[in-house]
């Protein structure tokens, strides 16, 4: 049975100003890079991020910035909001091929190629000891992390989107195809689809059709999230759907707004006990996974989402309206730090948001002081500086 969202009846509306005073500058080191990974990988020592021009994976002292080994991996390749993964002493970045790299040294151990001009999709996932990717053309993978031998390999038809790995299952989000011999063309509904992690075998699928009246409006960018058996999974058109993990029954549907201004296109995150989702115009958003309920909001919408939130502890760090936000339960503001009005000098945060154990912040950002130079590096929030 699909019960509706309730939503705004408890919604909690948080105070988004863009006046107050310069706080402290917070920036302990930067570099001038023009990073977008979505996530960096932390070693004890380094940050290792993707760098967009010409598909660079970097490696960056964490204390200092001083760059230790840049490894160029695709010439013409590049790293569009990809993240990375990561498993014992290698660390996985696609930005056309799928490579592994020594986190280290920087040396590749291996690569995968897809071939036929296809590409590696975003976000490899690595789980139960093994590596989950996409390509461009359909397939989902499942390879041996240190060797990339394929284990099995499933044709969808369709693009298919980021992985999530939970309870034997791999679940990924698809967009249908325009051309479906050559597949190209602009993409449009699609599906959440559960193959068995074990073999790859379908589980079960679950259409998400285009909304009425905006065509090539369906499908699923972003990776599914469970939370206690409920997989929450926010959609291209502007839905986010409560299924049920054991089959995709439908336990809950919330739709809201324009379904081409509020896409959902950045991972889910758990915050507690609660789905936390970035909308594509800037709207963070918290849902009980048990019943769709909308719990709280922060922002107005309007403006652009920039990173996937990160939850650490009692904190959720999140990055959108060019600020960088922390947000604790309940969707209390904390903290926002970034430009606000023109002329204030603050960073206009872009893109890449990583949270260390020691509460330290690796992002980028531009500094439209000099001449809109693009910056990589660390912060210290407030919460570390009393």
């Amino acid at each position: 049975m699909v019960a509706a969202a309730a939503g705004a009846a408890a919604l909690v509306a948080t105070n988004c100003d863009t006046t107050g005073p310069v706080p402290d500058d917070p920036i302990v080191w930067r570099t001038p890079r023009f990073v977008v990974t979505g996530r960096a990988v932390l070693t004890d020592t380094s940050v290792i991020v993707g760098a967009r021009d010409a598909g660079s994976l970097v490696s960056l002292d964490r204390q200092t910035g001083a760059i230790l080994w840049e490894r160029r991996l695709d010439e013409f390749g590049a790293f569009f909001g990809r993240s990375l993964a990561e498993h014992g002493d290698l660390v996985y970045a696609a930005p056309f091929d799928l490579y592994a790299v020594d986190k280290a040294t920087g040396i590749v151990r291996w690569t995968y190629r897809a071939g036929g001009g296809t590409h590696m999709s975003r976000y490899p996932a690595v789980a139960e000891g093994s590596l989950f990717v996409a390509t461009s053309f359909g397939e989902v993978l499942r390879l041996e992390p240190n060797t990339g031998t394929v284990e099995w390999r499933v044709d969808l038809g369709e693009a298919v989107f980021p992985a999530a790995v939970a309870e034997g299952l791999v679940l990924v989000g698809t967009r249908s195809f325009a051309d479906t011999v050559t597949r190209a063309g602009p993409l449009g509904a699609g599906r959440v689809v559960a193959l068995s992690a074990a073999d790859g075998t379908l589980v079960w699928e679950v259409a998400v059709p285009d909304s009425a009246g905006f065509p090539l409006s369906g499908g699923v960018f972003a990776p599914p999230l469970v939370i206690d058996d409920v997989v929450v999974v926010g959609t291209r058109s502007s839905r986010v759907l409560g299924l049920r993990l054991s089959d995709g029954a439908k336990l809950w549907e919330h739709a809201e707004g324009s379904p081409v201004r509020s896409v959902y296109s950045n991972p889910a995150v758990r915050f507690g006990d609660v789905a936390v989702l970035l909308r594509g115009d800037g709207l963070l958003e918290a849902f009980e996974p048990a019943s769709g309920r909308r719990l709280w909001t922060v922002g107005q919408g309007g403006g652009a989402a920039l990173s996937a939130p990160e939850a650490v502890g009692e904190r959720l760090y999140a990055m959108f309206h060019v600020n960088l936000w922390i947000i604790r339960p309940g969707g209390t503001v904390e903290w926002r730090y970034g430009k606000r009005r023109d002329g204030d000098g603050l960073p206009v945060f872009q893109t890449g948001l990583t949270v260390a154990p020691d509460g330290i912040i690796y992002a980028s950002w531009v500094d439209e002081t000099e001449g809109r130079t693009s910056f990589f590096g660390a912060i210290r929030p407030p919460s570390l500086m009393n």
